[in-house]
């Protein structure tokens, strides 16, 4: 059966990753200030007042163009062979500027990758200076007319240190017999090999920086040799350090610079790898390196203006695509291999949507929108939107988090939707995810549907780490993992509350989260119709022994006051809750009684609105809780988790481990797969059972089990040393 034709496809734009001067590229224009960069350290290097042997060190994460910035600087420098002909063609020196600054500069580019499999770097680096030399013309004339002389001074060790490189230069045969110098030079193994032909290789340079065998080295004031070292943060750390040790050797000889492009910390974590590997004591990775680098530059960040004439001029973006630079920006490490990357990466999955038919042409900016949320974060925000199985509700969450990325900042908003800003705290580290949602809203075009649609769609995305460094966006209101207070915190006689306000939420785990029970799967929308308070805190054991002395239950008293109260029943919790109702007559909102809370209640205060797997967000931190991972192994004091970013949404305390807490319901392992696909308002359990719902964990339990949905379950006549309650003011259960 032939596939259905569209009337139109769509093509992705492919934007090339090579460094500028590449065959092909050789007339593209700089960006990013490269220019005045290559123009600053061509000068610098061919200045007859610095002072050589040099070594210029460029640094920059990866992407960042240093091979591009040592392509421009060699080409500026190769010009200088123009000095005394032609001084308008030498790209450093300026209109009224006198050439005699300055001096001629013979260079070489040493690839340090591209030999890293060879067993000497050093022998490889004089191979390619040698190999520089080969394809000079003029140098190969000058070269044979001399080794016609072969009475001359030092003629054996010159013409035998280019044999021992299986060297020739055109069709100059020097006629040596090499066996009997190898017994003295095994060149591979020794640097050795070196220091025996060191005069011979000295005269070599001279003679292609000069021109003539009359100098016996390379004269600094006439001209000099630059040697390029690219791509050595890419080689292992022995390989590393072998090319700075070949570096250091030319360090005792006048007329010759390096400049050698690197990530500076990539470069010191081989040193210090290096030493100890070997077990060198005494050497400092920095020290070490301010000993062979005179002159070192870092690439600055680029700026954001800089990186918008970049996509708008250097990528020429057609103009259907002037609409997406903004996104880019916001979304992209500001780097000019990850802007073309990251442009690719948007173009290709939008043109496969879309000749797959699943996207209209107005939706693709929304497309890219939703695909630059997911690299800004590393996946975690996107997966956050993705366990949303709830399609609406889902959509609102997203909506949500683009009103928090705008106002954050603004108190009042802060204190009216302090559960939405406790909710996305642990985003705040992803500076680009927050620039990226408050720069724009998706449009009214991406419903519940079409959201459903881009999520699975870059489900399989490849996985993105979030950059190295990442400025953290710290706002007046957000500070470190502090809860922020919603206000709405009261007393009912010696209790303290929180108002947890009507609404839906999602209650339940995935049927993908491998920590979650059978028994708490499917996620499900819940709503809760009403307005309740729950206790901050689970009952004390001074809050309980006023009952237990007051109603002679016979309850021994525990200490210390402010831990949680255990070794109370669920039929001893309720009994409280009824005897506190009674002490605080007056004082409850009208209708209220103190209860156990609901399992639907419970989980609500616990994870708020969106499903929190922890109280204090989806990232497990053991140092929140009082669990197993990180708590003293028995009670701890009420709050004092509060401090350290442990607490709700909604401010609610000690949710997470201390005590399991009872709640209201009957315990049935199917209740939730029952609800699945249904409407589901109020729950409060099975009409009966054999035991009764715990909640939170305790303090002997691990991650997995102090999940805000995690479900457990016992005789409601049993008393344990790590089962207590909190309670609730709210409407009476309807049954």
């Amino acid at each position: 059966m032939a596939e259905e034709k569209f009337d139109r496809y769509a093509t992705p734009n492919a934007y090339t990753d090579l460094p500028l001067l590449e065959p092909g590229y050789e007339n593209e224009p700089a960006y990013f200030r490269f220019h005045e960069y290559s123009l600053t350290f061509a000068r610098m290097i061919a200045a007859k007042a610095t002072r050589t042997p040099l070594v210029l060190g460029i640094s920059g994460r990866w992407g960042s163009g240093k091979t591009t910035l040592l392509r421009l600087i060699r080409q500026k420098l190769d010009s200088s062979q123009h000095l005394d002909t032609n001084l308008s063609q030498v790209a450093f020196v300026g209109k009224t500027e006198d050439k005699g600054e300055f001096r001629r500069c013979r260079t070489v580019w040493f690839n340090a990758w591209k030999y890293a499999d060879e067993e000497s770097l050093l022998a490889a680096l004089i191979r390619v200076i040698l190999q520089a030399m080969a394809s000079d013309d003029g140098l190969k004339g000058k070269l044979k007319a001399w080794a016609a002389e072969k009475n001359q001074e030092r003629y054996d060790v010159i013409a035998t240190f280019l044999s021992a490189f299986s060297f020739k230069f055109g069709k100059v045969d020097f006629g040596i017999d090499i066996e009997k110098y190898k017994q003295d030079a095994p060149f591979k193994a020794h640097t050795a090999f070196f220091d025996h032909f060191n005069l011979a290789f000295q005269q070599l340079l001279a003679l292609w920086v000069h021109g003539s065998f009359d100098e016996k080295a390379i004269d600094p004031q006439h001209g000099i040799l630059a040697v390029f070292i690219d791509d050595l943060d890419r080689c292992l750390p022995a390989k590393t350090l072998q090319v700075l040790e070949a570096v250091k050797l030319f360090l005792d000889k006048p007329g010759v610079a390096f400049v050698i492009g690197a990530d500076e910390d990539v470069i010191r974590k081989a040193v210090e790898a290096h030493y100890q590997n070997e077990k060198i004591v005494g050497e400092d990775a920095r020290d070490y390196l301010e000993k062979i680098f005179q002159v070192r530059f870092g690439l600055p960040p680029l700026r954001a203006a800089d990186a918008d004439v970049y996509m708008k001029t250097g990528l020429q973006l057609p103009a259907d695509r002037q609409a997406s630079i903004d996104q880019v920006l916001a979304g992209a490490d500001t780097n000019p291999r990850r802007i073309k990357t990251t442009l690719n990466y948007l173009e290709v999955n939008w043109a496969i949507l879309k000749n797959s038919g699943q996207a209209s042409e107005d939706l693709r900016e929304d497309f890219f929108r939703w695909l630059l949320i997911e690299l800004a974060a590393g996946g975690d925000f996107a997966n956050r939107v993705r366990g949303i199985e709830d399609r609406a509700f889902r959509l609102k969450f997203l909506r949500d988090a683009e009103q928090w990325a705008k106002n954050r900042e603004n108190t009042h908003f802060a204190e009216a939707n302090a559960p939405l800003m406790n909710t996305l705290r642990e985003y705040e580290k992803y500076a680009r995810l927050v620039k990226i949602l408050r720069q724009r809203e998706f449009s009214p075009k991406v419903t519940a549907e079409v959201l459903d649609q881009f999520v699975y769609w870059s489900a399989l995305a490849p996985e993105v780490e979030a950059p190295n460094g990442e400025t953290v966006i710290q706002g007046d209101i957000v500070r470190g993992d502090k809860t922020i207070s919603t206000g709405n915190f009261r007393k009912f006689g010696e209790l303290e509350f929180a108002l947890i306000p009507k609404g839906e939420f999602l209650m339940g785990s995935r049927a993908d989260n491998s920590m979650a029970g059978d028994d708490e799967k499917p996620q499900h929308t819940v709503e809760i119709t009403h307005d309740y308070w729950i206790g901050r805190y689970p009952v004390t054991n001074a809050q309980y022994k006023i009952f237990a002395e007051a109603q002679k239950t016979g309850w021994k008293t525990h200490k210390p006051d402010d831990h949680p109260a255990v070794n109370v029943s669920w039929e001893e919790a309720v009994a409280y809750c009824h005897w506190l109702t009674e002490q605080l007559k007056g004082q409850l909102p009208e209708g209220h009684v103190v209860r156990l809370p609901t399992e639907a209640e419970w989980e609500k205060a616990a994870r708020g609105p969106y499903g929190n797997e922890w109280p204090w967000g989806n990232e497990w931190d053991a140092k929140k809780c009082n669990s197993s991972e990180g708590g003293p192994g028995g009670t701890t004091p009420v709050g004092q988790y509060s401090e350290l970013g442990g607490d709700s949404p909604y401010g609610v305390a000690d949710m997470a481990g201390n005590v399991w807490e009872w709640c209201w319901d009957w315990y049935a392992a199917d209740d939730y797969r029952k609800r699945a696909g249904k409407e589901v308002k109020d729950p409060s359990g099975p009409q009966k059972g054999a035991a009764r719902v715990l909640r939170g964990g305790a303090f002997g339990d691990s991650q997995a089990f102090v999940r805000c949905a995690c479900r457990d379950k016992d005789f409601l006549n049993y008393r344990v040393v790590y089962v207590g309650w909190r309670v609730v003011a709210a409407l009476p259960v309807s049954r």
